[in-house]
């Protein structure tokens, strides 16, 4: 069985897929942040492929890509993050670094609800999560990196969010970035060895110039009406797992 972390950018998943691969020998571990990771995942997952050298595998990647991978080869788990606080993270990430071509339209524009006005960039930042876990579409082996990719996939419905849900459901393990700390006892339980949790990844001051913009957050809290259902169902999952309430 290896385990399958399905990371959504800017959720915390850097410092929790470190912490999934310490203590395990490096050849263990599959972890891919670049274009092709999508290929590769394929390759080394997909119907075919050869996997039983890995025992961790972690990667931006559509839970379409997990469709590609033989019933009962993979326990596959999450992390989730509120919605308009990832969007923020997420957004001036792109905004400080010219590396994709979206990002390279933008990068004279202020950090306000103006960016969200060119429609790739809207698409991106409008129910990411929902996306990445609830839409449909085929990823195939050559498919474009997973941020191309949600910016390009059709607008998620009540159908996309039904699926979303029902995924998660199936997961034996998600987290929410709020509390993740408190969570890993229940993942280190299901793994079956410690886990310890070193943030990574933190933006620093300088980065954080969105966060104190109402309006732009007011934009994103009305265009992530999904994510933020999305969200609420899975602190109940997570209570649930916790011994809490349903």
């Amino acid at each position: 069985m290896i385990d399958l972390f399905l990371h959504i950018p800017k959720t915390a998943g850097t410092s929790l897929a470190t912490a999934l691969g310490a203590g395990l020998p490096e050849a263990a571990v599959w972890r891919s942040y670049s274009p092709t990771a999508t290929d590769e995942f394929c390759r080394h997952f997909g119907s075919g492929g050869r996997t039983t050298s890995y025992r961790l595998g972690t990667a931006h990647l559509p839970y379409t890509a997990v469709n590609r991978c033989p019933l009962g080869t993979t326990r596959t788990f999450t992390v989730l993050r509120h919605p308009v606080e990832r969007a923020l993270s997420h957004l001036q990430f792109a905004l400080s670094r010219e590396r994709d071509h979206w990002v390279k339209s933008i990068t004279s524009a202020p950090a306000s609800p103006a960016v969200l006005e060119l429609p790739e960039l809207r698409r991106l930042f409008t129910n990411f999560q929902t996306r990445l876990l609830g839409a449909d579409i085929p990823v195939s082996a050559t498919g474009p990196h997973v941020e191309s990719w949600a910016a390009r996939s059709t607008c998620p419905n009540q159908l996309t969010l039904w699926r979303a849900k029902a995924r998660l459901r199936a997961m034996p393990w998600i987290g929410v970035t709020e509390r993740l700390e408190q969570d890993l006892l229940e993942l280190a339980a299901l793994i079956g060895r410690p886990l310890q949790l070193d943030r990574e990844n933190v933006r620093p001051p300088h980065e954080r110039l969105c966060d104190e913009d109402q309006d732009l957050r007011r934009v994103l809290g009305e265009i992530n009406v999904l994510d933020l259902e999305l969200y609420e169902f899975a602190l109940a999952l997570v209570d649930a797992q916790r011994g809490g309430e349903d």
